[in-house]
Formats: C-alpha cells, structure tokens, sequence
C-alpha cells in the first residue's frame, strides 16, 4: 500500500511537471461569420414574406370581427348600476342580438324566428349562452317589474356579449 502511495505522488508529481512544460494550445483564428451567402438572403426574403403574409391575414381577420366590436361597444355602453330604464336596455339587447344575427346569418334564416325559435336559434349558434333562461324576460320584458329583473338583465347582458364574442 505505501509503496502504491510513493509511486502515486511520483506519478502526479511527475505530470505536474510535464504540465508545466506544455507550451500553450495553437488556437486557429475564428471564422468570421457573414450573412453573404445566397442562403441568408432567400431565408431573409422567405421570413418577410411570411411576416407579410401573417399580418394580412390578421388584418382581414380584425376587419372581418369589426361588427362584433361594435356590438360589443353598443352594449358595453349600457350603464346598468345607473339606469333605471331597464325596459330600453332590453329592447335594445333584442335589436343589437337581431341586427347582429341577420348580419352573420342572412335575413332569410334570421328574420322570421321569434319566441322560442329564436331563442333556440341563438343558442345553437353560441357556446355557453343558456337564453331559454330568460325566455320570459325576453319575451315579455315590456310588461315585467323593471326592478325585480334588474340582475336578470345584468346577466341578460352578459350573455349576449358571451355570444356576440363566441357564435361561429
């Protein structure tokens, strides 16, 4: 064992030693990096084609929403914990809903439903928006107790936004 111990400190003595000798490591100089190849510039003319391309389609898709902005905006002008006319801001949730409908659905399909048919039609067209729930309020909204309805109509409101952002 120590003469295992003695020939192992004589071993790394001995490679210190010769470190020590070693002269540095020869470096070559960098490669110098240039984007002048023709590769570069069809990649380059590639990715802003691409860019293009995408911001287009973006473009087409926000001016293709833009009737769901501004219904969104009609409604969102609504100040409900003011307003004591609640029997406007529902008929003017009827209209905004019909207009909206007979705009993305054409006045064929849209204009003649009424009722449940109409409710009906809203919520296969939407996700999430349960309007049977205020079939009665929708319905006959002209002849209920404003006050008793007012959170029905809060809700009410935010239905129909939830289907104005989500009908396909």
């Amino acid at each position: 064992m120590i003469r295992f111990l003695l020939t192992n400190k004589v071993a790394l003595n001995w490679l210190k030693v010769q470190l020590a000798e070693l002269e540095p490591l020869f470096e070559p100089e960098p490669v110098p990096f240039t984007f002048n190849t023709p590769a570069w510039y069809v990649l380059g003319i590639f990715i802003l084609i691409l860019s293009f391309y995408l911001f287009f389609l973006q473009l087409k898709k926000y001016q293709k929403n833009r009737y769901r902005r501004d219904a969104l905006k009609s409604l969102g002008a609504f100040n409900l914990s003011y307003s004591n006319d609640f029997k406007i801001i529902l008929n003017e949730i009827r209209i905004v809903l019909k207009q909206l409908a007979i705009h993305r659905y054409g006045r064929q399909t849209v204009a003649s439903l009424y009722g449940q048919d109409w409710l009906g039609f809203l919520e296969s067209k939407g996700k999430d928006t349960p309007f049977t729930k205020y079939k009665i309020l929708i319905n006959q909204g002209a002849f209920l107790d404003s006050e008793k309805e007012k959170q029905n109509i809060i809700d009410l409101v935010e239905v129909s936004k939830n289907w104005i952002k989500t009908h396909a």
